[in-house]
């Protein structure tokens, strides 16, 4: 495989849109989608901060080795340890539950925010319907949700 269709695969896989990835290099989009086409060369430097941003070693990029990096997911498949001890199929299991469900409320939180922040008789709403007691305006209540997501 190709460095710039490696770049591109990686990229899909994090969820990055390619205008978010040249944004983080500090170059213009044309120039990153250059690079993900083959058309221009990549400088090691390039490379050092692409790895970075995707969490990945330089030679995964270079499809030297075809490990995950830092893709959890990955990590926990290879019979990680904490403390000294090999966590079992079952603890590996429970963590791979909880982070999803975790990641299933982070964005249950944000559409949540979305809405107040879209609506200002959102704060009202959830007066009358009794779901929030006292006097919280939207600004208070997003600051609130905000910090539960941190």
């Amino acid at each position: 495989m190709r460095i710039g269709s490696k770049l591109a695969q990686i990229r899909k896989q994090r969820g990055y849109t390619d205008e978010e990835v040249a944004k983080s290099l500090s170059l213009n989009i044309v120039k990153y989608r250059c690079l993900e086409e083959d058309i221009t060369e990549f400088t090691i430097d390039v490379l050092l901060k692409l790895a970075d941003v995707f969490g990945v070693s330089v030679d995964e990029l270079l499809s030297r080795n075809s490990s995950s990096g830092n893709d959890l997911k990955a990590i926990l498949l290879k019979k990680p340890t904490f403390d000294g001890a090999v966590l079992s199929s079952q603890d590996i299991q429970m963590i791979q539950d909880f982070i999803t469900r975790l990641a299933d409320q982070s964005k249950k939180l944000q559409h949540l925010i979305e809405l107040i922040g879209d609506d200002t008789d959102f704060l009202q709403k959830l007066q009358d319907l009794k779901i929030i007691n006292g006097k919280l305006d939207n600004k208070q209540l997003l600051q609130t949700i905000e910090k539960a997501l941190a």
